[in-house]
C-alpha cells in the first residue's frame, strides 16, 4: 500500500492501513488476519488499561473492611443525629450521601484509587472499534473502497479480494452470514461478557449505603424504598442482556467479514474478563 503520512491520515484511514499490515505481514488468508488483528488491537491497547482497572478494583477489595466499618459508623452517628434534630428520613438520605462522598474520595485518594480510571477500560473500547468496523466496511463495499482510494490506493483491489474471500459457508467476506452462526456466536459471547463483567464489578462495589438494620431504624413510617438508585445495576445489566439479544438480527445484516472482527473481539473480552474474574475469586478466597 502506498505510504502517506500518518498525521494525514483518519482513525479510519489508519485502521484500514493497520488491517492491511497485519495481512501482508502474517500471509494469512483475510478471515485469519482479521482475527490476528482484532486480537492484536486489543491486547496492545485496551489489555493495558483492563489490568490497570483490575488493580484498582483490588485496591477497593483492601479498603473494604475499613470502609464497611466507616459506613457503620456513619450511619449511626446520622441516625442519632438525625432524632435529635429531628430530620425527616429523606434528610437522613441527603446527608449520608453528602458525606459518604467526601469521606470516600479521602479514603481512596489516600490508598491510590482513582475510580475515574477505572473507566477507561470499557470507553476506550468504543472508537477502537467503531474505527476498526468502519475500515472493514469499506473492504466489503467497493464503492466505499473507491471513494477511498485518493487517500488508500490499493482498498479497490482490497475489495475485490473480499468479495472473492469464502468463509465457513458463506461464500463472501462481504456478504452477510447466511447460515447465522456468526451473529448468534456473537450475541452469546456478547451475553457472557455482560454476566462476567457485572459479576467483577458486583464483587468489587464499595459499600456507599448504610447496613440494612440502620437503614430500617432511620426509615420513617410511609418513606419511599431507601437506596432506590442500588436498582441502577440491575437496569443497566437487563439493558446489556437485552443489546445482546438485539445484536444477533442486526449482524445478520452486515457483512461477515465485520462480525467476524466483532466476534474475535468479543472473544477476547470473554477470555481477559474470565481470566481476570478468576484472579479476583482467587485472591478473594481465604
Amino acid at each position: 500500500m502506498t505510504e502517506a503520512a500518518p498525521f494525514n491520515l483518519s482513525p479510519v484511514d489508519l485502521a484500514s492501513l493497520f488491517f492491511t499490515r497485519v495481512h501482508d505481514a502474517s500471509s494469512l488468508a483475510w478471515p485469519a488476519a482479521i482475527v490476528l488483528s482484532a486480537v492484536s488491537l486489543r491486547a496492545s491497547l485496551t489489555l493495558p488499561l483492563a489490568v490497570y482497572a483490575q488493580r484498582q478494583r483490588a485496591l477497593v477489595r483492601e479498603l473494604r473492611p475499613l470502609v464497611r466499618a466507616w459506613a457503620t459508623t456513619l450511619a449511626h452517628d446520622l441516625r442519632d443525629e438525625s432524632r435529635r434534630n429531628a430530620w425527616p428520613y429523606e434528610r437522613f438520605q441527603k446527608e449520608y450521601a453528602r458525606r459518604s462522598r467526601t469521606n470516600l474520595a479521602t479514603i481512596y485518594a489516600d490508598a491510590g484509587v482513582r475510580p475515574v480510571f477505572s473507566l477507561l477500560a470499557p470507553l476506550s473500547q468504543f472508537p477502537v472499534w467503531v474505527s476498526a468496523s468502519l475500515a472493514l466496511r469499506r473492504f466489503a463495499d467497493q464503492d466505499l473502497a473507491v471513494s477511498a482510494a485518493g487517500t488508500l490506493p490499493e482498498l479497490p483491489a482490497l475489495a475485490h479480494a473480499w468479495s472473492c474471500t469464502e468463509f465457513l459457508l458463506c461464500p463472501s467476506l462481504s456478504l452477510a452470514d447466511p447460515t447465522m452462526m456468526l451473529p448468534v456466536l456473537l450475541g452469546a459471547s456478547q451475553l457472557l461478557n455482560v454476566e462476567l463483567m457485572m459479576g467483577s464489578l458486583a464483587a468489587s462495589k464499595a459499600i456507599d449505603a448504610p447496613s440494612k438494620a440502620i437503614e430500617n431504624e432511620g426509615q420513617q413510617e410511609g418513606s419511599g424504598p431507601p437506596w432506590a438508585s442500588m436498582d441502577r445495576a440491575t437496569l443497566v445489566t437487563n439493558a446489556l442482556r437485552a443489546v445482546s439479544v438485539i445484536i444477533v438480527p442486526v449482524a445478520s445484516t452486515v457483512p461477515s467479514g465485520i462480525v467476524l472482527y466483532w466476534l474475535s473481539s468479543s472473544a477476547f473480552s470473554v477470555a481477559q474478563n474470565a481470566a481476570m474474574r478468576w484472579a479476583e475469586l482467587r485472591a478473594a478466597a481465604p
